[in-house]
């Protein structure tokens, strides 16, 4: 997958989300517009989305089991080749040496909680996604995180850092050299009687925090490229409804039914591929 692959998958599920979330409410149409509530219908249904012949889905992954799964593809990668003058076999015993060392400094990074997980966190990511077709690449290639709004900017930045240090652990184990690792954030952001343009005002405020934040994260590590905004055009746009009532008295007056919104999902993307830097999110 590449990261329009992931956005347009992203923005289907979140709009699928909203779809069901209108069916919850029946014929209770005054009054009410769709919210998505709660969050696991996005999770879910954007889930849905990702799924394919060569791909593993996954929900609640726990965080130590994708360390694990890092540390399995660390060890099928190609041994290190041995420096100076020595017969093959000696070459073969330093390599193996070397590898081994490797591999044991890793685990112990893995695990000592550098990454937030240490042996026994329950920490989970809502959806990986993995490649049932490379043994030698059984970790995820793919990590997001689902939130309900865009307001709590606190929650956003713990969970940008936590899915920076998951990706840094692929890099940290060789994988990012011959790999293309994604990290998301997804959310709805919905307002009544506001249109489209209103709601991108009021998103490039929230979301200009989180692009600070990344800004930041950009300097921790070499590898970090991201980009920030709307999913535009998975975004709903509904004007008011109305209905004529006549009183006892045959006079008509309209009430209001439901007050217009505007609705769109938005995202933050991370990782080291290189197209993330293009890819269609607008802010």
């Amino acid at each position: 997958m590449n990261a329009k692959e992931i956005i347009d998958s992203v923005g289907k599920g979140i709009n699928a989300a909203f779809q069901t979330s209108q069916k919850f409410l029946g014929e209770r149409i005054f009054d009410e517009n769709t919210r998505i509530k709660p969050e696991y219908i996005s999770t879910v249904k954007i889930a849905e989305q990702l799924t394919g012949y060569d791909r593993v889905v996954k929900l609640e992954n726990q965080m130590r089991g994708i360390g694990r799964k890092v540390l399995i593809d660390a060890s099928c990668r190609p041994l290190p080749k041995a420096e100076g003058n020595n017969t093959p076999f000696e070459e073969m015993k330093l390599a193996l040496q070397k590898e081994s060392e490797r591999r044991n400094e890793s685990s112990i990074r893995i695990y000592s909680g550098k990454y937030g997980f240490p042996r026994k966190s329950t920490k989970r990511i809502d959806i990986t996604v993995a490649s049932n077709q490379d043994s030698k690449k059984s970790a995820p290639f793919l990590l997001i995180e689902v939130k309900l709004g865009g307001n709590n900017k606190t929650k956003f930045i713990k969970d940008l850092d936590r899915l920076a240090k998951l990706i840094s652990m692929y890099n940290d184990a060789g994988h990012l050299s011959d790999r293309n690792i994604y990290g998301v954030i997804v959310f709805e952001l919905m307002k009544e009687d506001c249109n489209n343009e209103d709601l991108k005002k009021i998103t490039k405020k929230r979301l200009s925090k989180l692009d600070l934040h990344l800004k930041k994260l950009a300097k921790s590590y070499d590898w970090l490229k991201y980009k920030v905004g709307l999913i535009e055009q998975h975004a709903i746009t509904e004007d008011a409804t109305g209905y004529e009532t006549e009183d006892g008295n045959g006079n008509t007056y309209s009430e209001l039914a439901k007050r217009g919104f505007a609705f769109s999902p938005a995202m933050v993307l991370i990782g080291n591929a290189a197209d993330i830097k293009d890819a269609p999110l607008k802010l």
